[in-house]
């Protein structure tokens, strides 16, 4: 574009010059200069010449800035294709993490609900284990023949176990409030029995039957009156009886 443009000039320049040489020549009256028809014809062209190189100097300079502008519009779209390309990238990549960390949540939501379960297991069969086993130590304490023997087998379970029991086991149990209105008739037929057979040893007897069996002791109390035995009680039996 720059060689053409100096040729454009070039010619303007010459052109200029022989309009200049004719004109000077014509104006001066010189009769030899020589305007002959040939001259002018090479006049002609050569003033045609440069036009042309003139206009295709400027055609050259119009094509060069389309040209210019052309490559500016190819490398702004080239750009734009490469913000695409990466913001394609970029949620591909997106794409293709979400469906990973969804999968590690609902790995991690399962984990932490069976480790809840599993814990919430864990607690409820101790619950479970300690319910059955104070229930148990309560039948056993139950199975006692009146309430002072349930109090004392209770008092021993609690010694034996220690802290597997609560310490409020059988502490609000009374055993005058929950004696039952009728007395046991098997162990009075068998002491009987036994007195009976044993007069000499009467005192002895209820006092070892006393050791045994301390439930026993209201009415054995009544069996050791005198309105009872016939006889005034003896100090021994007066004594462990008080």
């Amino acid at each position: 574009m720059i060689s053409g443009s100096r040729r454009s000039v070039a010619a303007l320049l010459m052109l200029v010059a022989i309009c200049t040489s004719v004109d000077t020549a014509i104006a001066a009256g010189v009769p030899n200069m020589g305007t002959s028809r040939v001259d002018q014809e090479r006049l002609t062209l050569e003033r045609q010449r440069v036009m042309l190189e003139e206009t295709k100097a400027k055609q050259e300079q119009i094509n060069e800035a389309a040209r210019i502008q052309l490559e500016r519009d190819k490398l702004k779209v080239e750009q734009e294709k490469a913000n695409i390309e990466r913001e394609k990238g970029m949620w591909a990549a997106v794409a293709s993490v979400v469906p990973l960390v969804a999968v590690l949540l609902t790995v991690a939501f399962g984990v932490w609900t069976s480790a809840q379960q599993m814990r919430l297991q864990t607690v409820a069969q101790a619950d479970a284990a300690k319910l059955a086993f104070e229930i148990k130590a309560a039948e056993i304490a139950f199975a006692a023949k009146s309430p002072e023997a349930v109090l004392n087998r209770g008092k021993a379970l609690k010694a034996m176990f220690g802290t597997r029991l609560p310490d409020s086991f059988l502490q609000s149990f009374v055993p005058h409030e929950v004696a039952a209105t009728t007395e046991p008739a098997t162990e009075k037929l068998v002491l009987m029995g036994l007195l009976a057979e044993h007069v000499e040893d009467a005192d002895k007897i209820i006092a070892y039957w006393q050791r045994l069996f301390p439930g026993d002791e209201s009415w054995l109390r009544r069996l050791l009156e005198p309105s009872v035995m016939g006889v005034a009680p003896s100090a021994e039996s007066e004594t462990r009886t008080g």
